[in-house]
């Protein structure tokens, strides 16, 4: 009877030798992980032709000192760039510059997918991320000149506002102390030329814009000879 019980101990625990023998390499295999949490994408606005950075963050767990770890990065659907490094367990970025000169203006989605393996051909995790960023087309850039005439003025009296444009087809905005005053074009070498009042006596500054384009002058404003000799006449 005791041989049998001793037979029958003997065999539980080769059971359970060799459970914890067969377990191991999983238990051990299990902590192998990586997990993608983020994609930045750098500059916000991205101009035509423009590089921009595109960094991806994400976690390794890994029970070898290092485990090979290969990032795959898509653009529209077509691989870029594939990069292979080792990574111990903790968390990393990895950015990649990618020029955008082949691409159109407007939205394009970026993926990456990231593979870590066991030794170094087995893939025992992966995981990925995408993102969407958008194209912009660059501002178009203006010549612009100002001038003003007279720079004393009488109130009410006319001010000539002056200059030249470049694309010569762009509207030209007019403004007083940063009021919009009027509209004006260019002729089709590009000149333009219009006329303003101001009423207020004092310094103003008159303002022609384009786009982003902004030129300034200052002009000054005194009162009419006729409201002089008037005021002179009831003191």
């Amino acid at each position: 009877m005791k041989d049998m019980i001793n037979l029958s101990k003997k065999t539980i625990i080769t059971a359970i030798i060799f459970l914890i023998f067969i377990l191991m390499p999983s238990i051990s295999y299990a902590l192998t992980d990586i997990s993608v949490s983020d994609i930045e994408i750098t500059p916000k606005n991205i101009l035509s032709d423009e590089i921009t950075h595109i960094t991806v963050n994400f976690d390794t767990e890994t029970s070898e000192d290092e485990s090979k770890v290969t990032l795959s990065f898509y653009i529209d659907g077509n691989l870029e760039k594939k990069v292979t490094r080792y990574y111990s367990e903790k968390s990393y970025s990895y950015t990649y510059s990618y020029d955008t000169e082949d691409l159109s203006i407007g939205a394009h989605t970026v993926e990456v997918i990231a593979n870590i393996y066991r030794g170094t051909s087995i893939i025992k995790a992966t995981d990925s991320a995408t993102k969407i960023f958008y194209i912009e087309e660059p501002a178009q850039k203006i010549d612009l000149t100002m001038n003003i005439y007279p720079k004393y003025a009488e109130t009410d009296k006319n001010i000539r506002v002056f200059g030249y444009v470049d694309p010569t087809d762009e509207v030209i905005d007019i403004f007083v102390d940063g009021i919009p005053k009027r509209t004006t074009i260019s002729d089709v070498n590009g000149y333009y030329s219009t006329f303003i009042k101001i009423k207020a006596k004092g310094t103003h500054i008159i303002t022609a814009s384009v786009y982003d384009s902004k030129k300034h002058e200052t002009v000054n404003i005194i009162e009419k000879a006729e409201e002089k000799e008037l005021d002179k006449e009831t003191e």
